[in-house]
């Protein structure tokens, strides 16, 4: 027979707490490697009422300075696989979140003539704590959305 132990409030807390700052080390990791492959960061951690995008860069075109595409980032990070590999975790329903957080942000702030993509950074932490670093470029785009309700909660199952 087999004894299951309960988790004090405490070691939840921890272990949330130890999640977010897996979470927001992978941020800072990913915001560096996107800077060294020479996009411009515009915002961090932009939030509207549809959700959250972890990194909102730009690639600007060297000879007249203009943007020329917004990349809208979601950064995964993890210490272990258990769970899958970190880029498994953004769902469809999470990609449609991110689509329309999108939106919003594009609808605030208007960038004309840009393309706009979506890039996945998943980040696995080694035993010794150095990253290993996976850019997914162009990881989902608006095609995903021909078959969404945009008023039905993508989280909502029936």
């Amino acid at each position: 027979m087999t004894t299951k132990r309960q988790t004090s409030n405490v070691e939840r807390q921890t272990s949330v707490y130890h999640h977010q700052q897996i979470g927001l080390k992978g941020e800072r990791e990913a915001e560096r490697f996107l800077l060294d492959l020479g996009l411009v960061l515009l915002e961090r951690r932009f939030g509207c009422r549809f959700g959250e995008v972890d990194l909102i860069f730009a690639e600007v075109d060297p000879g007249n300075g203009q943007i020329t595409e917004i990349v809208f980032v979601e950064v995964k990070a993890r210490t272990v696989t258990s769970y899958g590999r970190p880029e498994a975790a953004v769902s469809k329903a999470k990609r449609v979140r991110l689509m329309r957080t999108a939106q919003a942000y594009l609808n605030e702030k208007p960038v004309a003539d840009a393309n706009v993509r979506f890039d996945v950074v998943s980040i696995m932490y080694r035993a010794d704590g150095r990253p290993d670093i996976e850019h997914f470029q162009d990881a989902f785009g608006h095609h995903e959305l021909m078959d969404v309700d945009p008023w039905q909660d993508p989280d909502r199952h029936w």
